[in-house]
């Protein structure tokens, strides 16, 4: 069973709490906004983007691709084979969701900052 996050956009205001708590928690927002409509990492079972990595910058852990930023050497490779397009190339070193796997709480910083409930997490 694989969390995800699920994005209601009918109930997004467009207000940007999401986006401001990502880049508050990693130094860089690990969500981006695109056709107004929010982009991020679908945990995906298959993970094309640790398949592809050569160096080995994307490891499954509890079946969450999380990627190293510091084994990233800005290939692009990971960028260009995600399905929902949510890796993304900054300061020479890519990013993606990892779900705040790292956080305390264990609660996405985007859907704790959510107050319209645009955002929540589910588990499949």
């Amino acid at each position: 069973m694989n969390p995800k996050i699920v994005y209601n956009y009918l109930e997004c205001t467009d207000c940007g709490n999401c986006i401001e708590a990502c880049e508050k928690v990693h130094g860089v927002s690990r969500i981006k906004k695109k056709d107004k409509a929010l982009v991020f990492c679908n945990q995906c079972d298959d993970a094309p983007c640790a398949i592809i990595c050569g160096v080995e910058a994307v490891e499954k852990n509890d079946n969450i691709p999380i990627l190293n930023g510091d084994s990233c050497v800005a290939c692009n490779l990971c960028i260009e084979v995600c399905p929902q397009k949510a890796v993304h190339l900054e300061e020479m070193s890519a990013h993606k969701c990892n779900l705040c796997m790292d956080a305390e709480n264990l609660i996405p910083a985007c859907v704790e900052a959510c107050k319209n409930n645009a955002l929540k997490i589910e588990v499949e």
